[in-house]
């Protein structure tokens, strides 16, 4: 079959009908009544609880695991728990809508692992090498090594400025000790030293945030020294990607006591009252409901805590005010047809393609016919940051998306029978220059009896262990203020 060597593009109108769109789904959801303050005052409370938690993501739904046994009420405003990883299937093969994976153990995901092990997940070892898609169906498997780092088509100054970056220069940098410095400059700026191919070679690399111009140079080299490949130790996953932690997580929760996790639940007022206590407004299928609590727990990312947060202290308020935020979509092409079954992880280059999974190992007993499902994530800029919010320029993008595989995976556009879309508005932050020194610092801190658990609390950007470290955190000091 001969290979593509130019790009045709996929028409929006071709695979408008093939898409599903989950999440923040148009046209209009409870954000956008918020947005347009349609929303009525605070009724008075109608029950008292121990515990309300505010949002079902990682961190909500591992705080209400750790909480079973008390009064509590979790409210997730979408229709589905589970945030940035929400579960899914496609013709009986389970896949997540966002996280993917966790690293082994000893490495950067202890809590996560600790988390499975008493939930008795196993996540399974994913052995095959990590491969490099380019243009016109090269593959190049484990690019790092030496035979793989030979085969990649790239200029030599490219490759001359990889092995400069990667195993010369950074190991030099004392990180810590230039914190300060570091942090205040962008890390295009550091880039500058290098080849104007590697820097654009570099801008398309599967990294935490869009572009080098947005993170600092800390941030930004820390980042690249754990999780760039060059010192890759592996990634552990199973069926229903890291999703399948949060619906055992969810089920956990149902069976130690049914109806207190409520979807379509949007939280638009947290106050204190005059004794203290906290009450929390929501919204939920046309109806206002207030509950009085003795504690609450705020999952939500902070550009919505600081808004439904009435009573917040002042700086922690003005340093949520300066994140900065982007939007996380991701894409999921299923297909009966093979379109990658020799590896997991997938990099993309020279495209807006950041990262493509395929969990193919996790459905080999179903057979040459079994379902495929390819998934891949699309980092949007920060002045596209609010189209996600627009179904016409993401069924586009979807196109586009699509078109930039089928470059790369042969006729992978003809094989794929449907597409589910997450759409997240603003769900990551970036941690742009200053931000870890002049803005981190204040984030995330509890105040009276209310606490947080959300990632980016704890890591500038979120990361699923993180999420479960925040939860296991906040259900803690909640558990220690009502045993006083």
């Amino acid at each position: 079959m001969r290979k593509k060597t130019h790009m045709h593009d996929i028409t929006p109108e071709s695979i408008e009908k093939k898409i599903v769109f989950h999440g923040e789904v148009f046209p209009d959801n409870p954000n956008r009544k918020f947005e347009r303050e349609e929303f009525p005052p605070p009724p008075e409370p109608q029950r008292d609880i121990d515990v309300v938690i505010i949002g079902g993501g990682a961190g909500g739904l591992t705080a209400a695991y750790r909480l079973r046994d008390c009064n509590m009420l979790l409210l997730e405003a979408l229709p589905q728990l589970g945030g940035n990883s929400m579960y899914c299937e496609w013709e009986g093969v389970p896949f997540s809508l966002g996280g993917q994976y966790i690293g082994v153990p000893g490495t950067w995901a202890d809590s996560a692992w600790d988390l499975c092990r008493e939930l008795n997940l196993h996540p399974e070892k994913d052995d095959s090498p990590l491969t490099v898609a380019f243009p016109g169906d090269v593959q190049v498997q484990n690019p790092y090594s030496a035979r793989g780092f030979l085969r990649m088509p790239l200029p030599w100054r490219v490759k001359r400025d990889i092995l400069r970056f990667y195993f010369f220069d950074m190991p030099r940098i004392d990180i810590e000790a230039r914190k300060d410095e570091l942090d205040q400059i962008s890390f295009s700026e550091f880039l500058k030293k290098y080849s104007p191919e590697f820097r654009d070679w570099y801008e398309l690399l599967a990294k935490p945030y869009p572009n080098t111009e947005d993170a600092s140079a800390y941030y930004a080299i820390t980042s690249a020294r754990e999780g760039d490949y060059a010192e890759d130790k592996g990634i552990c996953s199973f069926p229903g990607g890291l999703a399948l932690i949060n619906k055992t997580l969810q089920d956990k929760v149902e069976e130690a006591g049914p109806g207190r996790m409520l979807t379509g639940a949007f939280v638009y007022s947290v106050r204190h009252d005059a004794n203290g206590r906290v009450l929390a407004t929501y919204w939920r299928d046309g109806k206002i409901f207030t509950v009085r609590a003795r504690a609450a727990i705020v999952n939500a990312e902070s550009n919505i805590a600081m808004k439904i947060l009435h009573d917040i202290p002042e700086d922690l308020k003005v340093a949520m005010g300066r994140m900065r935020r982007f939007s996380y979509p991701t894409f999921h092409f299923c297909s009966h047809q093979p379109i990658y079954r020799r590896g997991y992880r997938v990099g993309v280059m020279g495209c807006t393609i950041q990262a493509v999974t395929v969990p193919d190992w996790f459905c080999r007993h179903l057979g040459a016919g079994r379902p495929n499902i390819l998934s891949c994530f699309n980092k949007m800029s920060l002045k596209d940051v609010d189209t996600v919010k627009n179904k016409e320029h993401m069924v586009r993008m979807t196109a586009r998306v699509l078109t930039e595989l089928d470059m790369r995976f042969t006729d992978m556009a003809a094989k794929v029978e449907a597409i589910h879309v997450f759409l997240r508005t603003r769900n990551y932050c970036i941690p742009y220059p200053g931000y870890i020194t002049s803005v981190f610092p204040t984030l995330g801190r509890p105040f009276g009896n209310v606490f947080f658990a959300n990632a980016e609390y704890l890591n500038p950007v979120s990361h699923f262990p993180d999420a479960v470290t925040a939860g296991n955190q906040a259900a803690a000091a909640v558990r220690k203020l009502l045993q006083q």
